[in-house]
């Protein structure tokens, strides 16, 4: 791997970290990229959601944010392997599953994390 590819592994990695935080010490939601209370504040993160919180787009790069599409590349990546194929199309369809838990995404989170 290069640098810059390494450099960008570890920049998604700690996206997937933050993501992880922000679902367990906020909350997980379906259904919509974040949830609010009555006063405005986030309650809630769909897993892409909490991934979008922690990256968001840096100055000057209009919504892109490479870091934020590894992350999401490894999310998508650590399902396929957990479902056994592509049974999902997106971070979305997994995370919205009727029935789906709190404690499967930050299962998912867990593994792309530790590679």
């Amino acid at each position: 791997m290069s640098e810059m590819s390494n450099r960008l592994r570890r920049d998604a990695s700690q996206i997937l970290k933050d993501a992880r935080w922000l679902i367990s010490e906020v909350g997980w939601t379906q259904g919509e990229l974040v949830t609010r209370g009555s006063d405005g504040r986030a309650v809630g993160y769909c897993l892409a959601g909490a991934v979008v919180a922690a990256a968001p787009a840096r100055p000057g790069e209009k919504g892109w944010n490479p870091a934020r599409d590894e992350a999401l590349r490894m999310l998508k990546a650590t399902i396929d392997a957990i479902t056994g194929g592509p049974v999902f199309s997106s971070v979305f369809g997994f995370n919205d599953v009727p029935g789906r838990t709190a404690v499967e995404v930050l299962d998912v989170l867990d593994r792309a994390i530790g590679g």
